[in-house]
């Protein structure tokens, strides 16, 4: 009995580990000007003006296991005239793209944390004169916030690879980044506290953009290993008090394909979340409002939305909810938060919000 309970131990830790040196486009989520230019090997911006770019890994991560990442980074073959960097980033919201220009893409996009490697000099940031990297938190990307760096490091401009490996260990807390073999920073703290509320489930991604100045940023991935997260059901604690004090909450995991109104896997793990907290919480209801990018006819997309929203309903009363407990709206294209000019807002503003509240007697 001992051993068929060690060998079912034993195939469930190879199961939760996994260890990825093979890649393909389908494993990512791609945005703005990110294209695949060989095997396992990424351009996130071309060398032109005002561009932006973001790669995310499709599979979580857990922060309260160990990871490693090894990437190959190109920066680009103009060095003083080259500009802005890349940043390699964890974020709890995949799919994502900040601030263009001395943003590199990372700027405003929050909680997070980021590993920047910055080849252009802005003094309001305080950047050194030289190439350097950073460890930041939450898109800010001015220097007095970093929670380490910035370091100095040899000229990355030179069209040459250079690699970026992460580390990171929870039993000692500390973030490890190392430039072509060399260990260059370290963070010591409890990130997944202090970052991201308690939340250890995070994504990774790499982000990149130019501005006035521009360089052709690359990447090509060597090794991932890391430990996957346990299927929870449960909202973290950020979304559930932001649901509690009656704020909208945009739904991260219930995105459709274009044109479809099928719930994917992980939007029925988002839908699954809400109905436990519907289950919990018997006295509150909850809207649900669909929303889309302004692609097409206004009156079609907003009987997409609909649609969309009744989608995500369904699965609620098929669940059990009272359907005196839902609403649910499509409001098209009415109410975007982003800009429908760029891949990036168009991806940002096709989304499902709820909110809860307990009705007035």
């Amino acid at each position: 009995m001992q051993r068929l309970f060690l060998l079912f131990f034993l195939c469930l830790s190879s199961s939760i580990l996994s260890a990825q040196n093979d890649f393909k486009r389908s494993d990512f989520f791609i945005d703005g000007y990110t294209q695949l230019i060989s095997d396992q090997c990424f351009r996130l911006t071309p060398d032109e003006q005002w561009t932006a770019g973001s790669l995310w890994y499709r599979e979580a991560i857990d922060l309260a296991s160990p990871f490693e990442l090894s990437l190959n980074v190109m920066m680009g073959c103009k060095n003083d005239s080259g500009a802005d960097g890349i940043v390699l980033v964890f974020s709890p919201r995949p799919t994502r793209t900040g601030w263009a220009g001395e943003g590199m893409g990372f700027a405003g996009l929050s909680p997070s944390i980021g590993i920047e490697i910055d080849t252009w000099e802005n003094d309001h940031l305080y950047d050194p004169a030289q190439d350097h990297i950073a460890i930041m938190a939450n898109g800010n990307i001015r220097h007095g916030a970093d929670l380490a760096g910035p370091k100095v490091v040899p000229n990355l401009e030179d069209c040459r690879q250079h690699n970026l490996s992460i580390r990171w260990s929870p039993t000692s807390q500390k973030l490890t980044v190392s430039v072509d073999g060399k260990s260059t920073l370290t963070h010591s703290g409890d990130i997944v506290q202090t970052i991201f509320g308690g939340n250890s489930t995070v994504y990774w991604g790499i982000t990149a953009a130019t501005g006035r100045y521009s360089n052709k940023h690359e990447f090509c991935i060597k090794k991932i290993e890391h430990s996957s997260p346990m299927p929870s059901y449960t909202f973290d604690q950020a979304t559930f008090r932001a649901l509690m004090q009656g704020n909208n909450v945009t739904l991260p995991g219930v995105q459709f394909a274009s044109g479809s109104v099928r719930l994917s896997d992980e939007a029925q793990a988002d839908a699954e979340r809400l109905y436990r907290f519907l289950k919990k919480n018997p006295k509150h209801h909850v809207s649900i409002d669909a929303h889309t990018d302004s692609s097409g006819a206004a009156a079609t997309n907003k009987n997409l939305s609909q649609q969309r929203a009744d989608a995500l309903k369904e699965y609620l009363l098929k669940k059990g909810i009272s359907k005196s407990r839902i609403r649910s709206n499509g409001h098209g294209e009415r109410f975007p938060i982003a800009s429908n000019n760029s891949s990036a807002g168009r991806s940002k503003n096709r989304r499902v919000d709820v909110f809860v509240f307990i009705p007035q007697v």
